[in-house]
């Protein structure tokens, strides 16, 4: 049923939850109906029913940082991995190296390998602490969504001695 063809009485009767009469079900095309108060309020309390904003912040923040966590330790594991696999290709054109290789080759290969290890350290040092953090924040956020605790168990300070 779309909402755009209901007649002016059609939301009385899904508010009275008769949903088989032969209102609801026709689709002509009506100028909007004045709605009471009662039935905006039994809207409303249908929809804040329907929708806890709290519940909803809850699982953005939890998703939100499972996703930014997972992809975080992704870009290290591949950095650790481009790493690992640029310091065997520089270890393997150095043991490449004839015998009677002059000092600028040797020299070469070693300021390569040394530019890849500072750069990596740069980058380990940087990201590391950035996903321990996020994937701590995963970890609490998750751990605080178990054990919420409704609004009528606490306690107001009045009713404490």
């Amino acid at each position: 049923m779309k909402l755009m063809n209901l007649r002016p009485d059609d939301l009385s009767t899904i508010l009275n939850g008769d949903t088989t009469s032969e209102s609801s079900l026709n689709n002509s095309l009506t100028p909007p109906a004045k709605v009471s108060s009662t039935e905006f309020e039994k809207l409303y309390r249908l929809f804040s029913a329907a929708y806890q904003p709290t519940e909803s912040r809850s699982n953005v923040k939890l998703w939100g940082s499972a996703l930014l966590a997972l992809m975080l330790w992704v870009l290290l594991i591949s950095l650790a991995w481009s790493h690992f696999q640029s310091t065997k290709e520089t270890a393997a054109k150095r043991a490449a190296l004839p015998i009677d290789a002059t000092d600028r080759q040797v020299d070469l290969i070693e300021k390569s390998s040394d530019m890849v290890n500072s750069t990596a350290s740069s980058l380990y040092t940087f990201l590391t602490p950035v996903v321990t953090a996020i994937t701590g924040y995963f970890f609490v956020a998750s751990s605080s969504r178990l054990h919420e605790v409704p609004s009528s168990q606490i306690s107001s300070p009045e009713s404490e001695p």
